[in-house]
């Protein structure tokens, strides 16, 4: 956990997310297929692939989970039903 603070509070002090790769953030809670949200925003799978790679950077992360997790402990997502 402590691991995952100090990443928050790296990334808190320095991520800025473009509206497209915040848009794909959201997308991502309920799609992970990488074709379907590549349907979904009207952009190539490797489009979607970039983008994510690129927040991955930022939060300095490497699965869609722990991208996701950063999201939501920096107010850019809702938390989960099971956290409220």
């Amino acid at each position: 956990m402590a691991q995952q603070r100090d990443r928050l509070r790296l990334a808190s002090m320095r991520v800025r997310l473009t509206g497209r790769e915040q848009v794909l953030l959201q997308h991502l809670q309920s799609t992970r297929a990488t074709r379907r949200l590549a349907a979904q925003l009207h952009v190539s799978p490797n489009t979607v692939k970039s983008q994510l790679q690129s927040i991955y950077r930022k939060f300095s992360v490497s699965t869609r989970e722990e991208a996701l997790n950063v999201g939501r402990l920096m107010g850019l997502l809702p938390a989960e039903d099971g956290a409220r």
